[in-house]
């Protein structure tokens, strides 16, 4: 198989779609177009005197809280309402402000070094936090956190956000502590309430996890499209055709998307170049991003779930579209807009705004739609991960043992 390459822009887009509690260093997943220096402007470009009119109320209002509100007002907390007040007036869970300490942090969360438990998790509809995925070797796992628990209460704390920013006010309460210290959670599986102890550790987490299953299949899971997933696909692939397996099983359920870049280099090992997807921004400019021919030749199915977003969906519906697979599983997030992130000279702060759409080949948005399987197949809570109960995975495999040929050998009664 060919090196992996692009005819991308080095740009890295991301979309937020889960807050990640990996190790428990806390960032939001995004597909982000494009990492950018911003030292400010001076003024707004129509001219001084129209900024001067235009920010003139702001000013009058900051100055009235700092002199006559009945108690002392803390200016930074004011600038930072103000800031927060315009990221939620855009009505966008996607554009958001990074204090220096937040953008150091994600920063840090992207380059696979985190502090923490070893979980990612989502926001629910009815505000609890669940659990989309439990790292292997972590302490999470070795405490018995599975996937879908839904994480209750921290020391003593009821754990039920609002907000995605509420979220990762939650996920800062598991985290804060000494690396070696414990922190007491509750679980919620089903109508159980189940205490646990989870110890803080540092560790420098791998994207792929891989393995041959029965029948020569070979099995990748990726947890987002951040860090080393390039090195860790290749060692997987590498080791694939050194055991000579026979079809493949590509894991992206809970996968909350990451750097598109890192999206398309992966997509290209799976499909025979061409457009992967492509970007417009408000003027209607479009951006392509294309692979280049030549693929991985085995029989694939992707596992795809409600939790699989941004870059997972893009990889999915690339090689669905392009017919190099099946796609097995629910029908995932829906996540088709991009943003890109800015980090402020001045003090490190960042700034993430949705700033274009993507879209398949076809030219489809999954927008609030997501990526409809070519075999629909759902788990039970807690199935998911489980090699006796996971339904979508044995299906996967049904597929593939069919595909080449292997005959299951039954337990003799």
């Amino acid at each position: 198989m060919q090196s992996v390459s692009h005819k991308a822009a080095a740009i890295i887009i991301a979309a937020m779609t889960a807050v990640i509690l990996i190790l428990v260093s806390v960032t939001v997943t995004l597909t982000l177009a494009g990492g950018k220096g911003y030292a400010g402007l001076a003024q707004n470009g129509n001219g001084s005197d129209d900024y001067a009119s235009r920010y003139q109320r702001l000013d009058e209002v900051y100055n009235l809280l700092m002199d006559e509100y009945y108690v002392e007002v803390d200016s930074d907390a004011l600038i930072q309402g103000a800031i927060d007040g315009m990221m939620a007036s855009l009505g966008d869970p996607y554009t958001f402000y990074f204090t220096p300490d937040e953008m150091s942090a994600t920063n840090s969360s992207r380059s696979g070094n985190y502090v923490g438990i070893g979980v990612q998790v989502v926001r629910t509809d009815d505000n609890y936090i669940r659990v989309t995925r439990v790292f292997s070797n972590s302490s999470a796992k070795e405490a018995g956190i599975r996937i879908d628990d839904i994480i209750y209460s921290a020391d003593g704390v009821l754990l039920r956000p609002q907000s995605d920013t509420e979220l990762t006010e939650c996920v800062a309460k598991i985290k804060e502590g000494e690396i070696g210290t414990f922190v007491e959670i509750e679980i919620m599986r089903g109508e159980e309430i189940i205490p646990v102890s989870v110890e803080r550790v540092a560790v420098t987490q791998d994207r792929v996890e891989y393995e041959i299953l029965e029948g020569d299949i070979g099995y990748i899971l990726l947890y987002d499209f951040f860090g080393n997933a390039i090195e860790g696909i290749e060692s997987a692939l590498e080791n694939f055709r050194e055991n000579d397996v026979k079809g493949l099983i590509f894991d992206v359920r809970g996968n909350p998307g990451g750097s598109l870049d890192l999206c398309i280099q992966i997509t290209d090992y799976f499909v025979d170049g061409g457009v992967i997807v492509y970007t417009e921004d408000r003027y209607g400019i479009r951006m392509n991003y294309e692979g280049e021919d030549g693929r991985v030749e085995l029989p694939l199915v992707i596992l795809v779930n409600g939790d699989s977003a941004s870059a997972s969906e893009i990889f999915a519906a690339a090689i669905q579209e392009a017919g190099t697979g099946t796609v097995v599983g629910e029908t995932t997030f829906g996540k088709g807009i991009v943003q890109t992130l800015y980090q402020f000279y001045q003090d490190g702060a960042g700034m993430q705004l949705t700033t274009s759409a993507y879209y398949t080949q076809s030219g489809k948005s999954i927008h609030n739609t997501g990526v409809t399987p070519d075999v629909i197949v759902s788990n039970d809570p807690g199935e998911t991960g489980d090699e006796a109960t996971d339904k979508q995975l044995m299906k996967a495999l049904e597929i593939l043992w069919e595909e080449t040929g292997y005959e299951k050998l039954e337990d003799a009664a």
